[in-house]
C-alpha cells in the first residue's frame, strides 16, 4: 500500500500553482485558506515537490499546533513562546538536513539560551543558503512574537524570501479571524500580502470525475461488472462514497485504503464488490472526526 495517495485535483488547482509560484518570484506574502480537510497541506506538500518554480530544499514547510500548556521562564516568555520552539525548531531541522549549518551543537530545549541560540542558527543559516519560501501550515495559530520571527528571518535572507500561511477556516468564515488577529499585529507583514486563496469544498460531480474514477484507476481498483453491472447501480455506489467522505480528504484517504485492504485481488487487479462496500462502509461510519483529526488533511 502505497505511503501517499497519487496525487488527483480539480482543474482549477494548476492555476492555483501558478499563483503560488508567483508569490515566490515576488518575494511576497500569500495566504491560502480553507475549511478543515479540503486539501490544503495536500495541495502544499504537492506544490513543494512537484510544482514549485524553485528547487524543493530552497522551501522551508513548517507546520503549527495548537498552543499547549507548558510553564516557561519569565526570560524565555521574553523572547518567545511555545509556538515560536516548535516552529524554530523546524525550520533549524530543516537548514541542518540541507547542509545550511555545520557543527552545531545540540540545543537546549525549553530555555531562554536554547531559543536564543536558535535564532542565531536560523540568522547564520539563511544568510548562507538560498532559501526562497517560508510555508506555514496551520497558521492560525500563529501569535504575535512567533509572526515577529518570521518576518525578522524574511528580512534576514539573502535573497529575501516569500511567505506562504495556510489557515483553517471556521464554519461560515470566509476569511481566517484568527489569522486576521495575528496579521493586526504585525503590519509590516500584513501589508506584503499580495494573494489570498480560498480553496472551496469540490462537489459531488467533481468528487466522482476528478478524485475517486481517477483514484480507482491509478491503483487497479475496479468494480465488479455482474454486480455493478447499470448506471443505478454504479450512480448508487457513487452517492454511498460520497455521502461517506463528503469532501473531506482525511476521509477519502481512508476510503480509499480500506479499498485496498478489503478488495478481492486477482492477478493485477483488485476487484470491488457489493460485499467490500458493505464492510467499508460499516468501517468508515465508525469513524469520529476529533478536533486532532480535522486539524490533518
Amino acid at each position: 500500500m502505497p505511503d501517499t495517495l497519487p496525487f488527483v485535483t480539480l482543474p482549477h488547482i494548476p492555476s492555483l500553482f501558478s499563483t503560488l509560484n508567483a508569490i515566490i518570484n515576488r518575494k511576497s506574502v500569500g495566504i491560502v485558506e480553507g475549511s478543515y480537510a479540503v486539501g490544503k497541506s495536500r495541495l502544499l506538500e504537492h506544490f513543494k515537490n512537484v510544482e514549485a518554480t524553485v528547487r524543493s530544499d530552497q522551501i522551508i514547510s513548517t507546520q503549527l499546533v495548537a498552543p499547549y500548556r507548558r510553564t516557561f521562564d519569565d526570560d524565555l516568555q521574553r523572547i518567545g513562546s511555545p509556538i515560536t520552539l516548535f516552529w524554530a525548531e523546524q525550520v533549524v531541522t530543516h537548514l541542518q538536513k540541507n547542509g545550511a549549518l555545520l557543527d552545531t551543537p545540540p540545543l537546549e530545549k525549553h530555555t531562554r539560551r536554547g531559543l536564543s541560540t536558535m535564532y542565531r542558527l536560523i540568522e547564520r543559516g539563511v544568510q548562507n543558503y538560498p532559501i526562497r519560501a517560508i510555508v506555514i501550515d496551520d497558521a492560525h495559530h500563529l501569535d504575535s512574537i512567533t509572526l515577529d520571527w518570521l518576518w525578522r528571518v524574511r528580512e534576514l535572507a539573502r535573497p529575501r524570501c516569500a511567505i506562504i500561511l495556510c489557515a483553517k477556516l471556521k464554519p461560515k468564515e470566509k476569511q481566517s479571524s484568527a489569522l486576521n488577529h495575528a496579521l493586526h499585529v504585525q503590519p509590516a507583514l500584513r501589508d506584503s500580502l499580495t494573494e489570498r486563496i480560498a480553496m472551496k469544498p469540490f462537489t459531488r460531480n467533481q468528487s466522482i470525475e476528478y478524485i475517486f474514477r481517477p483514484l480507482m484507476k491509478e491503483l487497479n481498483l475496479s468494480l465488479d461488472a455482474t454486480e455493478y453491472a447499470d448506471k443505478e447501480h454504479i450512480t448508487n455506489l457513487y452517492n454511498t462514497i460520497w455521502s461517506l467522505t463528503n469532501a473531506n480528504w482525511y476521509l477519502i484517504d481512508r476510503l480509499i485504503r480500506l479499498m485496498l485492504d478489503y478488495a478481492e485481488e486477482e492477478q493485477a487487479t483488485r476487484w470491488i464488490t457489493t460485499n467490500v462496500m458493505s464492510a467499508i462502509e460499516q468501517k468508515l461510519k465508525s469513524v469520529t472526526l476529533s478536533d486532532d483529526v480535522k486539524e490533518k488533511e
